[in-house]
């Protein structure tokens, strides 16, 4: 619709195309916004992490393993760990069957 079709419009229908023109315009930037707030949540949940930087990988068992021995340690050998006895019975074994459904019959 050009200027002199608009002119010749009604005032009533003027002032509903202008309302619809500028509520058209303010949806449209809402939805701008909108899409801005999504990108950055995205961003936010998928993005990777300042905790997972190649270069600050922090990983406590190299590091204990990678330490010489305390003083606890220097009277310690190479034998297993062996715990206290609690004088409770010993557990029974583990059966050797399996779980899951049986063999069916021939």
């Amino acid at each position: 619709m050009n200027e002199d079709d608009f002119s010749r419009l009604p005032p009533a229908a003027q002032a509903y195309i202008r309302e619809l023109e500028t509520r058209n315009r303010q949806l449209g930037e809402r939805i701008t916004q909108l899409e801005e707030q999504f990108r950055l949540a995205q961003s936010r949940r998928f993005a990777p992490s300042s905790e997972k930087l190649k270069d600050r990988v922090f990983d406590e068992a190299e590091q204990i393993a990678g330490t010489e021995p305390d003083d606890m340690d220097a009277g310690a050998t190479d034998e297993a760990f062996v715990l206290p006895d609690t004088g409770l019975p010993d557990p029974p074994a583990p059966t050797g069957s399996k779980p899951g459904r049986k063999p069916l019959p021939a």
